[in-house]
């Protein structure tokens, strides 16, 4: 099994963040200090989005890696789950070599979907063991899902499409408010 470095996997994963600070500039704001999600939504107070950015080429694969807990040590939810529990209004995943941007603005739906597949597809949990900076190892645990069965709940762009990522997010607003209302 391959391991990967925690710091190598963090300087990838902020690459991926950079990428879209860098596209969307007008849009987005980086938020990821505050260990909850990873943007807020310029001009949308209270709006944010979780993102991750996965550097396997889609023709490789027919899946989505949905990761469940990020740490196996800590069991601390990751990807999906992580931005439901912290209030996230999408939850974006970016295959990076192709520059495809993935758009979920209905995460408890999504989550209800991968639910949905795991019991349909009998899918395992699958760890991803990594290597911490202190030398310690922990595996980040998620599943194999396949992209065709979560495809219509999400809007698919290329990175650089400026109109459809505004119109994300106003269709992400407005399921939030319909919600709190």
């Amino acid at each position: 099994m391959k391991t990967h470095v925690f710091d190598e996997s963090k300087l990838r994963g902020d690459a991926g963040e950079a990428l879209m600070l860098r596209t969307y500039p007008n849009q987005l704001k980086d938020i990821s200090d505050s260990k909850l999600n990873d943007f807020s939504c310029a001009g949308f107070t209270g709006h944010e989005i979780e993102h991750k950015t996965d550097y396997y080429r889609m023709h490789m694969t027919d899946n989505i890696f949905a990761e469940r807990f990020s740490n196996d040590i800590t069991w601390k939810d990751g990807g999906p789950w992580k931005a439901l529990r912290n209030g996230a209004s999408i939850f974006s995943y970016l295959f990076w070599h192709e520059g495809k941007l993935f758009l979920f603005n209905d995460i408890a739906a999504l989550i209800k979907r991968i639910t949905y597949c795991l019991l349909t597809y009998d899918i395992d949990l699958v760890p991803v063991r990594n290597k911490n900076g202190w030398g310690g190892y922990y595996n980040t645990l998620g599943y194999k899902i396949p992209r065709h069965t979560i495809s219509d709940l999400c809007v698919q762009i290329n990175i650089g499409d400026t109109l459809p990522l505004n119109d994300m997010l106003l269709k992400a607003f407005e399921v939030k408010e319909k919600d709190d209302d």
